[in-house]
């Protein structure tokens, strides 16, 4: 007995040895650096990288046995976390800390590879400052990236909002959101460009176009106007839409819809010329008659790259939402297996 509680302190003092090592002897290797791979709408500034949209993803390699994150100050984000072939972790309470341990443990010397993704809407901005490595240790050529690109533009549904439950931080979900998914499956990587109560009219209970999609699609952080999204180094191979669910509260009148569905159709034309733009049929069928006409409208003025897809019976209502609105894990997933094979096909076409 008393030889398995020496064997237990001997364990414990090598465990907290190893956890506080970090903080005594490690590297800091800014977030700015060229081995730290963004993808998504991030910006930075002269000290950090700036990650505000859902399913904003950070990707590294590195030597060592452990590894932190740094942000410039305290946030109430939620992450997943994946590091080589170990399981997705989540991080759901931050506690206040500015110095996260991603990995949770001593991992094995050598090689490894990370995948952070962040969980939550744009109402929460990640400034990422940077990464700490063992001292010794050091970043390597970052993993390359996907074979396409995959913009998917959308509302709450498309963000992830509630995917486990009740309204807040935990229950968002931009990495499970059926458009994520679907890209990763598709071999793509994904942007998810999409924030909760947005319409194409009119947002959420308003009465004006001000704040719409079309309004902020250029934006690279919602909350900075002046801060707009370049497209020189991340030109999507595809682009999906799926919004109007939102225009229905209040209920727009067709006609209206359908003129600024028309112009932000048009309009993302002469941003991406080359893309393929694939409207989906919003999951509850709103403004399905008045997508069909602009996109038909716009194969008439030339447009040879977009497409209408029918998502007629994707989700399965008895078992895919949280509210009858909002996906969950399960709802996602259905509507990902659906789109997966869409997105390959018109990929394959570009």
């Amino acid at each position: 007995m008393i030889k398995k509680l020496l064997a237990g302190v001997i364990v414990s003092s090598l465990l907290l040895a190893g956890l506080t090592g970090l903080a005594s002897a490690r590297v800091f290797y800014p977030a700015t650096d060229s081995n730290i791979r963004f993808i998504g709408r991030v910006w930075s500034d002269p000290s950090t990288v700036n990650m505000t949209w859902p399913g904003s993803t950070l990707k590294f390699r590195f030597t060592g046995k452990r590894v932190m994150l740094v942000l410039a100050e305290k946030n109430d984000s939620t992450y997943w976390v994946k590091i080589d072939d170990r399981e997705w972790k989540v991080f759901n309470d931050l506690k206040g800390e500015t110095e996260i341990d991603l990995a949770g443990e001593i991992l094995p010397a050598g090689e490894h590879e990370l995948t952070l993704v962040k969980k939550t809407e744009t109402w929460v901005r990640d400034r990422i400052k940077g990464i700490y490595l063992e001292d010794g240790e050091k970043l390597l050529p970052p993993p390359p990236p996907a074979q396409y690109k995959v913009e998917s533009i959308g509302d709450s549904i498309t963000a992830g909002f509630k995917v486990h439950g009740v309204h807040n931080n935990a229950n968002s979900d931009g990495r499970l959101s059926y458009a994520y998914q679907a890209a990763v499956m598709a071999g793509a990587d994904p942007m998810i460009t999409a924030i909760s109560g947005i319409g194409v009219s009119h947002n959420y209970t308003k009465a004006s176009d001000a704040g719409t999609m079309p309004k902020i699609y250029l934006r690279v952080d919602g909350g900075y106007p002046e801060k707009v999204m370049s497209f020189k180094n991340w030109e999507p191979d595809l682009i999906t839409i799926n919004l109007g669910t939102n225009d229905s509260s209040p209920y727009a009148d067709p006609v209206f819809f359908k003129s600024h569905a028309f112009s932000f159709l048009r309009y993302l034309r002469t941003i991406h010329p080359k893309s393929w733009i694939l409207v989906l049929r919003p999951f509850k069928g709103f403004y399905e008659a008045e997508w069909k006409t602009v996109v038909d409208q716009r194969k008439k003025e030339g447009d040879t790259h977009i497409a209408f897809i029918d998502t007629t019976h994707w989700v399965d209502p008895a078992v895919g939402y949280t509210d009858g609105t909002h996906l969950n894990p399960v709802g996602n997933k259905m509507a990902a297996d659906k789109l997966a094979p869409v997105l390959q096909e018109y990929l394959q076409k570009k």
